[in-house]
């Protein structure tokens, strides 16, 4: 009937049986709690935006919202820290966007974080609140990006030297300092000239 549902666990009891959220997925579900007591479920909706739908700790929102954005795929979705959500989708070109809510601020607007197409939707986890990985298929083989609160956002895994190697290959070179014509060889052509 592409309505979520979904079954609860309590120890001592064990699960219940299932029970329906309503809505109308066109993918698979992802679900995230950023609070004690809090649970957000997300899916793409039929109009390819994101949707959600919220247990606050004592009760369902009334019905499905959206948040926006056209989406191919199943959203991923995480809280790296508390009252912290990001939400990352793969966008009609199948490239990666991210949209970030944080308690007291409220939703960013959508934004694109890497242009490269993608043939999955992406997974992301957080192993520490000022990290996030992502891992995708992408051409036969799984890609992987990363966010480190010190740095941003790089294609690679931590600490791998090529990816940072790539980055900065089109850096200008640093200007000499010193006066001109005070370079070692330009003092070789000096004492050659004198010599002549």
């Amino acid at each position: 009937d592409n309505q979520a549902h979904f079954r609860t666990f309590q120890p001592g009891a064990g699960w219940s049986g299932w029970a329906s959220l309503g809505g109308n997925l066109t993918s698979g579900p992802a679900v995230n709690s950023q609070d004690p007591g809090v649970l957000n479920v997300w899916h793409r909706g039929t109009d390819g935006q994101l949707m959600q739908r919220a247990w606050t700790g004592s009760a369902w929102w009334a019905d499905w919202t959206g948040q926006g954005g056209v989406m191919i795929g199943a959203p991923s979705v995480l809280s790296r820290q508390q009252n912290m959500v990001d939400v990352f989708a793969r966008g009609t070109t199948r490239s990666l966007f991210q949209k970030h809510w944080e308690g007291g601020l409220g939703w960013g607007e959508w934004a694109h974080i890497d242009p490269r197409p993608l043939d999955s939707s992406p997974a992301a986890v957080s192993d520490t609140p000022g990290h996030v990985m992502l891992f995708a298929r992408a051409g036969g083989q799984v890609v992987f990006k990363d966010w480190d609160s010190g740095r941003g956002w790089a294609r690679g895994p931590p600490g791998d030297r090529s990816s940072r190697r790539r980055r900065h290959r089109h850096r200008p070179r640093r200007r000499r300092t010193g006066s001109p014509g005070s370079s070692p060889a330009c003092a070789a052509r000096r004492r050659a000239a004198a010599c002549a």
